[in-house]
């Protein structure tokens, strides 16, 4: 488990643990942490197979058409 802030390296201290109750894919806990030298906030125990917790369908990027339209409305 991190316990290291990956951005600045100062020990850092827990925020919560939570479950995934979103998706439910699981019961396995997981914990948030927080650095109070940059105060990012960041998962401790990243499980080793994601792909488990995000499948095939979770995330469809958008068509070609739709980006350009996108990147144009943010010049």
């Amino acid at each position: 488990m991190q316990k290291q802030c990956p951005v600045c390296g100062v020990d850092s201290g827990s925020l919560f643990v939570t479950q995934d109750w979103n998706r439910k894919s699981s019961a396995q806990e997981f914990e948030y942490r927080k650095c109070p030298e940059c105060g990012l906030i960041f998962l401790a125990n990243v499980p080793n197979n994601l792909d488990y917790f995000y499948g095939d369908t979770y995330y469809v990027p958008p068509k070609f058409e739709k980006l350009k339209k996108i990147a144009k409305a943010e010049r």
